[in-house]
Order: C-alpha cells, then structure tokens, then sequence
C-alpha cells in the first residue's frame, strides 16, 4: 500500500479528507499540497489489512471520517490532491454522504471546484465494503480544466473498530488545456487512493 509521490509529472494525485475541527468557524487556511502528503502518508501507515469486518459496525448512529485522497494521470502528466468527507450513517440503512474539496495540484497551485459522492451505503458482507461514486463535474487550475466521468472509488474499513477507510480511485477525465497541447480534448483514465480515519 505504498505510494510513490511524484511532483509535476506524478501518476497520481492525492484527494484529502479535512481534519475535523473541534467547533467554531471554517477560517483556517486550505492545506498545502505538502500538508495533504505528509496527512496522506500518516493515515497510509495506519490503514493497513486486514480488513475490519463491518458487521461489528453499530446499527445506530453516525461516524465521519476524514482524509486524503488523490487521483491522476501520467500521459498528460498530472496530479491533484485535496480534502475529502465521509459519513456514514448506521440508523438510516448504513447510507453513506460525502466529498472533496480543497484540490491542489504539486506545486502547491489550488485547484477549484469540488467533488460531491452520489448516495450510496456500505456492504457488510462483501470485502469491499464500500464502493461509490462521484458526480460528474470540472476541476480547474490556471491553464488547465478536468472534466471527470464515473469517478469512483472502492475499499474497505480497517483497524481495530474500523476506524481507518482505505481505497483505490478510477475513472475517467476529459483534458483540456490553454494554449492547446497534443493533449487537449483527450480523454484520459485516472487512479489513485484514499486514506482516512474516523473523527467520530
């Protein structure tokens, strides 16, 4: 479950779960790409097999989880990381809502836009325990738009309680940029991972 980090030219970029703030307002700044790695890199470590059998999940509740993921290509050459949320709701049929948000690319260059889950709820008897999907929607830096198509993901709970989620990310992103390389138009296949820990 290692990952190779690569700047500029990485295969993969990195999507982040925020840390749950202990109350109060929203006026801290958005984490830099090397506050993404270095949260990515811990959560990495922890989230580790075997994993958690979600039937030891409670049947009332909610648990939020929060992390890092990423996603990207390596022919065009990119990589984007932010923050992403997941809750999941054990008293209403285990149905599970989240996003990302905060994207930066490895130059520390914000990205806009966000990512919103489609609904969906976790498996308790299948070894992938969660598999969702995002919304279709564009992701932009300067000079650069990504279109994603059937983005998504697919993992597992781990740890002791379940209190990590680890997963793969694929899909698809259409690539378009200013001024216009061999590149523009192309649509392009995606993956990465997520790492994240409940906070809940």
């Amino acid at each position: 479950m290692s990952v190779s980090i690569f700047r500029p030219v990485s295969l993969i970029c990195f999507l982040g779960l925020a840390a749950c703030g202990g109350g109060g307002g929203s006026s801290e700044e958005p984490p830099s790409f090397d506050e993404l790695l270095t949260r990515f890199q811990a959560l990495e470590a922890q989230a580790v097999p075997p994993s958690f059998n979600p039937t030891g999940f409670p049947t009332m509740g909610t648990s939020r989880f929060e992390g890092v993921m990423h996603f990207g290509s390596s022919m065009p050459s990119f990589s984007l990381w932010g923050e992403m949320h997941m809750t999941v709701d054990f008293g209403n049929s285990d149905a599970v809502t989240g996003g990302a948000r905060n994207f930066r690319n490895p130059s520390n260059v914000p990205v806009t836009g966000s990512l919103t889950m489609m609904p969906d709820q976790l498996f308790r008897n299948q070894s992938s325990t969660l598999t969702v999907n995002f919304e279709d929607t564009r992701l932009t830096e300067p000079g650069v738009t990504y279109d994603t198509e059937g983005l998504n993901f697919f993992g597992s709970f781990r740890g002791v309680s379940g209190e990590f989620f680890y997963a793969t990310v694929l899909g698809d992103v259409i690539y378009d940029d200013t001024p216009a390389s061999i590149n523009d138009g192309q649509t392009v296949s995606v993956s990465g991972e997520i790492a994240a820990e409940q906070v809940n």
